[in-house]
């Protein structure tokens, strides 16, 4: 098996994701790789044995980044198609925030994406 490796954002590519330096940086940058994780499940689905969806943080000694990557068997017909789905079928923004159950326009924690709810990990 042939591991490979797409990096994608931390936060979908048309929002605003936490930035080195920012305060609280590595908090702010995991709930919303964690969060997006579970926006790309809704949208996408659920990866399919040999791929798998996960933050990462960069191996920089000074300020390390973190993303969300998918790993994925390359020799994997599904697996290699849903990583690249991934990359090139995310959504470009949050949901927007349900009417009942999340007030933080930053998405909290219930967000709905087709009709599915999305929900951080953890929460």
């Amino acid at each position: 098996m042939a591991l490979g490796l797409i990096t994608l954002t931390p936060a979908p590519a048309a929002e605003r994701a936490a930035q080195v330096g920012d305060a609280d940086y590595a908090g702010v940058a995991f709930r919303q790789c964690r969060r997006y994780i579970a926006l790309l499940r809704a949208a996408i689905g659920l990866e399919p044995g040999g791929a798998r969806l996960r933050v990462r943080r960069s191996a920089v000694e000074f300020e390390p980044c973190i993303d969300v990557v998918i790993e994925y068997d390359d020799q994997d017909a599904a697996a290699a198609a849903y990583a690249l789905r991934c990359e090139r079928e995310a959504p470009t923004r949050w949901p927007e925030p349900s009417v009942v159950g999340n007030d933080d326009a930053r998405g909290a924690a219930s967000d709905r994406v087709n009709g599915r709810a999305v929900k951080e990990a953890g929460s």
